[in-house]
């Protein structure tokens, strides 16, 4: 008797997606896939994009005049500090020495300089006074010697009448003595006159002569102003080297950067503390040249900043430069092997930022947009 053995007929049923559902997941695939193509293809022809762009500002490192030991570095990077806050002191004594003993020059050469015109003055005065009197005197003296003179003369005649007179006995010896005395008498007077009168105008002369005295005083007056101020000049650059010690912030800035702390000793240039100001800063976008075309000077920009994800930022391209950044580079390469591998080149561009904020620092890295579409306004 033959066993039949019936072989099993439940196969697993396989589960099959009905066909709507299957479509739909299509669908709900394949738009979001379009739509995303299809903005990333308008974004590509309307817009230019590049990573590689960061935030520039203005960085002002100050540095001292003059040598010296720092006092006062009190800040840190981050602090923010007001126009004319003081950010770096150095010691002041010696400065300050110094100053006082040009301070004391110049006192003395002013007193030496107040006592030559008072001397000139006094020697004017008294030079004046000898012209004055010398003049008078020689007026007296000349009337004296005229006067003599006069008398000389009548003396000559009177004994020119007594001396044939004398001769013919009509007048006494006696006469003709006196006659004679006084004629003698006459020249002595006359003569005595006369020298007087030379040794008036000799006086008078030499009262002229000392007419140079005030200007020689003068002309050494000169030389002392010329003294004071060279050492006034002195004094002003002494100030100036103590202001100079005294390192304030330009600006209202930020302190990014500080290379010194207190008891070092700085040279002249040697730098002693970075900032900037907050807020006045752009981006600097490395654009391929190849991409460089259709942008132009006044585009507008969305900003993305890599430390602000969830905030937008907008501006404007405000400068192209007109040289790509392998000609900036420290070691420049210029082929020397004869061997060429052409690598598309980056051209720096500047946005400016439309609303800062103090909140972007420099070297953030930022992602920028700019739209192409139409003229730049």
């Amino acid at each position: 008797m033959t066993e039949s053995s019936e072989s099993p007929s439940n196969p697993v049923s396989k589960r099959r997606i009905p066909p709507a559902l299957r479509w739909a997941a299509l669908v709900v695939i394949a738009v979001p896939a379009l739509f995303y193509a299809g903005h990333w293809t308008y974004q590509r022809v309307t817009h230019v994009h590049t990573l590689d762009a960061r935030i520039e500002a203005d960085m002002l490192t100050l540095s001292s005049r003059v040598p010296g030991w720092v006092t006062e570095a009190s800040w840190v990077a981050g602090d923010r500090v007001r126009r004319g806050d003081v950010l770096v002191a150095l010691d002041t004594r010696e400065a300050h020495l110094i100053l006082r003993a040009l301070d004391g020059r110049y006192r003395a050469l002013e007193a030496e300089l107040d006592e030559v015109h008072a001397r000139a003055a006094m020697v004017r005065e008294q030079v004046g006074s000898r012209l004055t009197r010398a003049e008078a005197r020689i007026q007296a003296l000349e009337a004296a010697r005229a006067a003599a003179a006069a008398r000389e003369a009548q003396a000559a005649r009177e004994l020119e009448r007594v001396e044939p007179m004398a001769r013919d006995n009509l007048v006494s010896e006696q006469a003709l003595d006196v006659a004679m005395h006084a004629l003698q008498e006459a020249r002595e007077q006359d003569r005595r006159a006369e020298a007087e009168l030379r040794s008036a105008r000799a006086e008078l002369e030499e009262a002229r002569a000392s007419l140079s005295e005030p200007a020689v005083l003068e002309q050494r007056a000169r030389v002392l102003a010329s003294r004071l101020e060279e050492v006034d000049a002195e004094r002003e650059r002494q100030r100036l080297e103590i202001e100079d010690r005294i390192i304030r912030s330009p600006i209202d800035g930020v302190i990014d950067k500080v290379y010194v702390s207190n008891g070092e000793y700085v040279s002249p240039g040697q730098n002693l503390i970075m900032l900037h100001e907050p807020g006045a800063v752009w981006i600097e976008a490395r654009v391929k040249e190849t991409q460089l075309e259709p942008v132009q000077v006044g585009h507008p920009v969305r900003i993305r900043v890599d430390a602000f994800s969830g905030q937008r930022f907008t501006g404007r391209v405000e400068r192209i430069v007109p040289a790509t950044t392998s000609q900036f580079a420290l070691l420049p390469n210029p082929n020397p092997s004869g061997n060429f591998t052409k690598v598309t080149q980056r051209v720096p561009i500047r946005i400016a930022v439309d609303e800062p904020n103090e909140r972007l620092s420099p070297g953030m890295m930022v992602e920028v947009y700019i739209d192409v579409r139409g003229d730049a306004r």
